[in-house]
């Protein structure tokens, strides 16, 4: 399975948007975002619709997604 800031990324070119427009887009400040896409952050329950939203899938999937994600880093 893909990890979240992989996914993040890859939504964000297949958009054709640059960090500071999806920043802007989801209300959040460019370095904060940038932060879930280098892999440094994980969105917590609070901020999960914007991502869902973002990445055009339900809140339980990217749920799903985070976890795996921060299980794979674990290991």
């Amino acid at each position: 399975m893909e990890r979240f800031n992989v996914l993040l990324t890859n939504k964000r070119i297949e958009k054709k948007l640059n960090k500071a427009q999806v920043a802007n887009k989801m209300g959040l400040t460019p370095m904060y975002y940038a932060r879930f896409e280098n892999g440094d952050l994980c969105p917590t329950k609070r901020n999960v619709k914007q991502f869902a939203e973002f990445l055009d899938m339900s809140e339980e999937d990217v749920l799903y997604i985070i976890e795996s994600s921060k299980k794979s880093r674990a290991i």
